[in-house]
């Protein structure tokens, strides 16, 4: 049983590892990428953490293995979330709640090697409800994504992976909680063998570079928009009449506009319309098809000297975003400044000399 958890164990870091070391020299700046790399990083300090006592390494080694694990959790969370999202950031929200965390793991392994006094019971408690409200976040954010998905095999995704994960987190617990005292070897066997697969599988992957697998097929940091040039000529109609309806009868206007609403309006099905926007116009979601016009419609009054005196939160409102914070985030990844800094740069410029 030692020889096979050993083998399985040093094979699985070995593996995470490479991974970690393509996805580093590979894609540097492509945040999903290092997260996944960060992350492979962490699942090997943990497996190495967690050897058996026959196999322990020096009690130095042992602590640095430790702290590397510390941030797997938060790590899993971060990571699944860029994977649904092409405009996902690490902000102050997701850091302040990541690095709490993390502080509090790491206090109660402090408090129960002795290290520290503390209510240990009750901090792991605390701390099983901190995990279980990051799944819960997590599960959200996939699920409430899926009508505003175009690409086909992320929106598969979205149904398939957080039951995935529930039941593999579910058959994590059941182990540990029921047989943890009674095979000990079985279950560190178990978990070992949990995490064989996803670290083939992603070997296998970053080996044949096929990086868009993180993506789904693109390189979403890059652009929210790629190349349209898979159009069906049967549906070349189809695209005139969206483009129309979007140029002329500025439909992108309306407050809540939905996909099922546009393909009504259209009188084609909304599996049509996801595919004409997604492949033939190179939309990954819903969202930035509708706001490139509500963006281009905004600068447009945004550098208007006409417009000077109508308020940031009119304009907004008048091209379709629902609140001006959303438009100000949505503007900023878009422009780099927030929407008045770019009247101002537009309007001086405007400015006779």
């Amino acid at each position: 049983m030692l020889f096979f958890e050993a083998l399985l164990r040093f094979s699985t870091v070995a593996i995470l590892l490479v991974f970690a070391i393509i996805a580093f020299r590979h894609s540097p700046k492509n945040i999903r990428i290092v997260l996944g790399g960060c992350l492979a990083v962490s699942l090997s300090g943990l497996l190495l953490a967690t050897l058996p006592e026959t196999l322990a390494p020096p009690e130095p080694l042992a602590i640095g293995f430790r702290i590397i694990e510390l941030p797997n959790f938060v790590l899993i969370w971060l990571f699944a979330l860029a994977l649904f999202d092409d405009e996902f950031r690490i902000d102050l929200p997701k850091a302040s709640f990541g690095i709490i965390y993390i502080a509090w793991m790491a206090l109660v392994q402090l408090a129960q090697h002795g290290l520290l006094t503390l209510p240990v019971e009750t901090m792991i408690s605390a701390l099983d409800l901190a995990s279980i409200a990051l799944m819960g976040h997590l599960f959200w954010s996939i699920m409430t994504g899926i009508k505003n998905d175009l690409v086909p095999r992320r929106r598969a995704a979205r149904f398939w992976f957080p039951f995935a994960l529930a039941v593999a987190g579910g058959a994590a617990i059941l182990v540990q909680s029921q047989l943890h005292q009674q095979y000990p070897e079985a279950v560190s066997l178990f978990r070992v063998a949990l995490s064989l697969p996803l670290a083939i599988w992603g070997f296998i992957s970053f080996v044949k570079l096929d990086l868009r697998m993180l993506a789904f097929g693109h390189d979403a940091f890059k652009s929210d928009k790629i190349p349209g040039t898979e159009i069906d000529p049967r549906d070349q109609y189809a695209r005139d009449r969206l483009l129309a309806i979007m140029d002329e009868e500025h439909l992108y206007r309306e407050h809540g506009l939905t996909i099922s609403q546009l393909a009504e309006r259209m009188r084609i099905p909304e599996h049509q319309l996801r595919a004409l926007i997604n492949r033939g116009l190179g939309y990954r979601n819903f969202s930035s098809f509708l706001n490139h016009y509500r963006l281009a419609a905004a600068k447009a009054d945004l550098s208007n000297p006409h417009c000077a005196r109508k308020q940031v939160l009119q304009i907004a409102m008048d091209v379709g975003f629902g609140s001006l914070a959303s438009f100000n985030r949505v503007f900023r990844i878009s422009e780099g400044v927030p929407p008045s800094e770019y009247r101002q740069k537009c309007l001086a410029e405007a400015e006779p000399d």
